[in-house]
């Protein structure tokens, strides 16, 4: 059949343009066509077997699908992120070829990434994301070489994001006008989550009235499921009281969109640091980092911190603690080097250098 085709086509000369040659072509295409030869994955030059991207994809949605009942929402997003980056890496590497998962793909994701100007956790929270996904979808038996293993994952150390007590009484002190309620609202729902020993956002959107009992607030930590019990204060009843008259049984009348009440939430935060002269970005998760950071200040024991933030371990809460301010290292530093600097005797005490800069 195929070699009459071809005899066939020889003779008659087909006209691209009349509706009879694309119909001889689409006839011809029909015989011809090859059906695609499913591909099996192959050994790299590492001899780690590679998985196509398509194959990888569809296996990794379907995944998704399935823990999305039993995973939290942000590990859900961080997924759906992770892989719609990859998508567009490999698009823009090979857009007619599929790329495979092996060790030299994922450092060219990486490199890839750093050039767009994707900070170093955001980098490593995608690259988490996929290997969490390539170890689900893994059905061999032996996993061998990990395609991950020369990126890095961990967390790098960053600017904490704490403000200080000066800054949070400047916030506390803004005035609203009365058609500025959503705005006073965002500096109030800021303030009860700051008193409340560093609530995240994403617990205070869900808060009842039914979770406080004989003046204490109780909530699962959405992230971890931990149980956190904070005693309801003066500063945390007066907000409260603002928002109780509109007979919902919510404490903060937000939206029922969780993602859309975030997304505001943090864009009003912006203007309220621009109306309090904080320089610093102000979001969501700056209230948390700041309760931890005033706690560990005040010698505050650091299990207690822990406790009240809701982390399974210290470790954890760690990353919230803003460090020793420069200042006490410098301090400290000086009197290291004036032990180091003593002079021995006393031809060497004019020679010696002493500095003499008061600290403040």
């Amino acid at each position: 059949m195929k070699s009459l085709l071809a005899i066939i086509a020889a003779a008659i000369p087909l006209r691209y343009g009349s509706r009879k040659g694309k119909r001889s072509k689409a006839v011809e295409a029909r015989y011809t066509r090859r059906k695609p030869v499913a591909t099996r994955d192959k050994p790299s030059a590492t001899g780690h077997r590679t998985r196509r991207r398509h194959g990888f994809m569809r296996l990794a949605l379907k995944h998704i699908e399935m823990v999305r009942s039993i995973r939290s929402t942000s590990t859900i997003q961080n997924y759906m992120t992770a892989l719609r980056s990859f998508q567009a890496f490999t698009d823009a590497e090979r857009p007619c070829c599929d790329a495979s998962i092996d060790a030299m793909t994922i450092e060219r994701y990486d490199r890839w990434l750093c050039m767009k100007g994707i900070k170093p956790n955001t980098r490593s929270c995608y690259l988490r994301s996929l290997r969490a996904l390539y170890r689900a979808t893994d059905t061999r038996s032996g996993h061998g070489e990990d395609p991950f293993s020369n990126v890095f994952t961990g967390n790098a150390v960053t600017e904490k994001r704490a403000i200080d007590v000066d800054a949070l009484h400047r916030i506390r002190r803004l005035e609203f006008t009365h058609d500025e309620h959503e705005l006073r609202m965002a500096r109030d729902i800021f303030l009860f989550c700051t008193f409340a020993m560093g609530m995240p956002f994403v617990d205070a959107y869900t808060l009842t009235h039914e979770q406080v009992r004989d003046g204490v607030l109780s909530y699962a930590r959405h992230k971890t499921g931990q149980m956190v019990r904070v005693r309801i204060e003066p500063c945390m009843s007066e907000i409260m009281a603002r928002y109780r008259h509109d007979g919902s049984h919510r404490i903060f009348p937000l939206c029922a969109d969780y993602a859309s009440a975030l997304c505001k939430y943090n864009t009003l935060l912006r203007l309220i640091a621009d109306r309090a002269h904080i320089s610093q970005h102000l979001t969501s998760y700056v209230a948390r980092h700041t309760w931890a950071t005033v706690a560990y200040r005040e010698h505050i024991d650091l299990s207690l911190i822990s406790q009240g933030m809701g982390h399974a371990n210290t470790r954890t809460t760690s990353i919230y603690i803003k460090k020793a301010d420069d200042k006490k290292l410098w301090r400290a530093n000086r009197r290291v080097l004036q032990v180091m600097n003593k002079p021995t005797s006393a031809q060497e005490v004019g020679c010696m250098y002493f500095p003499t800069a008061k600290l403040i």
